[in-house]
């Protein structure tokens, strides 16, 4: 696509970068609520998408802070102000690099159409926090996701009924040298059917410091292993992961029991995790 906006680039990638790059100035600043774990307003991403977007990549960056915990959910929505649709709920951003240190980065395979606004919001652990989201969306071509794509998605593991709390599920997982922790159900069973689930991991809940060790985070269903994610804590509070950085793509059946299997390269910390399964 040749002219148009000034963030939609020759292949096909439209995206909210600044016009200058810094090590500061990354994407879309989001505030949360002056409230403890309240969604703050909707801050634009994208104002009008210049095509059909065929998934997206998403990074967050700048939550973590050393020796604070810094929990944070973050909605992604489509639709004009005030009547903001959201297709990826509470995803799990706190705890997350600055640019230049590691933030989140995952591919969404979300379908969006052309003339499409994105925004996004936040609610949080700390008062007024933010997040720095940056987003790329992709035309098709020039993407690397061979799958399918999806119109919305469903988080499983996150007590979306409560304000009280911007966090997961509570897993440990064994020490190295210890076989895997016990598989444990984790959410309720599915209330439909699924393409593809992604993992979602916060920090430690049990104590506000980590250690720099690194995590194995399987995922099973009827006790039979599906797929496998690293991430690795760091002693500034920051998460490193999931990696790899995109859905597993699996067709599951509407009451699955989804399950959690997991192992650590030192002395294990409680993590707190969610499942986002796309539709």
């Amino acid at each position: 696509m040749f002219g148009g906006s000034s963030n939609v680039e020759l292949c096909q990638w439209q995206h909210n970068m600044p016009s200058a790059p810094g090590l500061t100035a990354w994407g879309t600043t989001v505030t949360a609520a002056a409230a403890l774990h309240l969604k703050g307003a909707y801050s634009t991403l994208i104002a009008s998408t210049a095509f059909d977007w065929y998934g997206f990549w998403l990074g967050v960056g700048n939550t973590g802070v050393s020796a604070t915990q810094t929990d944070q959910l973050l909605d992604i929505a489509i639709g004009a102000a005030a009547s903001e649709q959201v297709i990826l709920p509470n995803l799990l951003v706190g705890w997350r690099g600055t640019q230049n240190l590691g933030p989140m980065m995952q591919f969404i395979p979300l379908f969006i159409p052309r003339g499409t606004r994105i925004s996004a919001r936040i609610q949080a652990l700390i008062t007024n926090d933010t997040a720095d989201v940056m987003i790329v969306g992709n035309a098709g071509a020039s993407g690397m996701w061979g799958g399918p794509l999806f119109s919305c998605c469903d988080a499983y593991g996150i007590d979306v009924g409560s304000p009280t709390s911007s966090h997961g599920t509570s897993v440990i997982s064994y020490s190295s040298g210890s076989p895997d922790s016990p598989i444990a159900n984790f959410g309720s069973t599915m209330t439909r059917k699924y393409g593809a689930v992604m993992l979602g991991i916060g920090g430690t809940l049990a104590q506000l410091t980590q250690t720099n060790i690194a995590y194995h985070w399987k995922l099973l269903a009827g006790s039979v292993t599906l797929c496998q994610w690293y991430s690795q804590a760091t002693t500034t509070e920051n998460i490193i992961g999931p990696f790899p950085p995109t859905p597993f793509l699996k067709s599951i059946p509407s009451g699955t029991q989804l399950q959690i299997q997991a192992t650590a390269s030192g002395v294990a910390q409680t993590h707190d995790l969610a499942l986002y399964l796309f539709y």
